[in-house]
């Protein structure tokens, strides 16, 4: 479809909008073709345009609904080969390490723009000089994502620098301790739900207006396998990572009338994280690998933040309310997880 307003305001025109409408797949035109096209003027009622539904001919009714054009940078993009996110205003919450960097760094190299919120501040700023040199631009924002103004404060910043969010990443997560259910403490429940669900309520919440005011956008939650199949001896995380997945996917119904896309990914990645465990851990750890049916932990550059690029882009426009297991096949029969602890919580 090609869309274009024709109208003179010094002549005092009312806006006609021309459209032609493709009437034969592009699949079938050969290099050179004219394109054949159906055309249509249409009177616009100041304020509200008619739908195209209403512009075609009972023989081309091509669009359903309220038509939502493809963003117009997707195009560009292709003809100029520019990234997936070009110029898109990305917020990543716990951008300074793991899987949070893997997801910055790639999303610099698909052009978007990026605020890293993230506690460590040094941290923060070693991955804004490793996406700086890859050619984005990026704001680097200290956040306790514990503390609510300050994660409101840190998309207040992106908004300010560029004018609106396109893209949520709640990553942010804050360790939790290895331990027996009776053993957890009211301080470990509720240090993994301001982390993992409060920080990811807040943000999604702060980025809302901004979106919806765009005519759309992208929010992914990162979760766990560990909260789907229940894992043993960490309740905090699971239960922080499982609430985040239902608020995920309840926003995603709520906000789809507004474009507003919202996705779930389940990763397992090669994280800092992961080494402290598998150092602690060896045995439980070989297991996981061998009953992993790729037989390897992710990268979370070259293996799960390319899904978190597909998720933010045009090419998931009609994918919400999913979660996703970027696991190599993990999730399909489950893994071992069965640290060794005592009967008895120690001394």
């Amino acid at each position: 479809i090609v869309v274009g307003v024709d109208a003179d305001p010094a002549r005092g025109d009312e806006p006609v909008l021309r459209v032609d409408f493709l009437t034969a797949p592009a699949s079938d035109l050969a290099d050179g073709d004219d394109a054949p096209l159906l055309h249509r003027d249409v009177g616009l009622e100041r304020g509200c345009a008619r739908s195209i539904d209403d512009m075609a001919s009972a023989d081309h009714q091509i669009v359903h609904g309220r038509p939502i054009p493809l963003d117009a940078r997707r195009g560009e993009r292709e003809t100029r080969g520019m990234g997936h996110l070009e110029n898109r205003v990305c917020v990543v919450t716990g951008g300074g390490m793991g899987i949070g960097r893997g997801i910055a760094r790639r999303f610099a190299r698909e052009g978007a723009r990026l605020l890293i919120a993230e506690i460590d501040a040094a941290a923060g700023e070693r991955v804004a000089q490793e996406v700086r040199a890859l050619g984005a631009e990026v704001r680097v924002v200290p956040t306790d994502v514990r503390v609510k103004e300050q994660v409101q404060g840190a998309i207040a910043d992106a908004v300010a620098a560029w004018g609106a969010v396109d893209v949520l990443v709640n990553n942010a997560w804050g360790g939790s301790n290895i331990a027996r259910l009776e053993w957890k403490t009211d301080e470990n429940m509720m240090h993994g739900l301001q982390t993992g669900f409060l920080s990811v309520f807040w943000a999604m919440q702060a980025v809302f207006p901004s979106m919806k005011a765009r005519g759309g956008g992208s929010i992914i939650t990162l979760c766990s396998l560990n909260g789907v199949n229940a894992h043993m001896y960490s309740a905090e995380y699971n239960s922080a990572k499982e609430a985040a997945r239902t608020l995920t996917r309840t926003a995603a119904r709520e906000w789809a009338r507004h474009q507003i896309r919202c996705n779930v990914l389940c990763p397992a990645a090669a994280t800092e994280a992961y080494v402290r465990f598998r150092d602690a851990n060896p045995e439980t750890a070989a297991v996981m690998l061998r009953q992993n049916p790729m037989g390897r932990m992710g990268d979370p550059e070259n293996d799960i933040a390319g899904v978190a690029v597909f998720l933010a882009g045009d090419d998931s426009r009609y994918l919400t309310g999913n979660t996703l297991f970027a696991d190599g096949g993990g999730h399909i029969n489950g893994v071992a997880w069965a640290p060794e602890l005592p009967e008895e919580l120690p001394d």
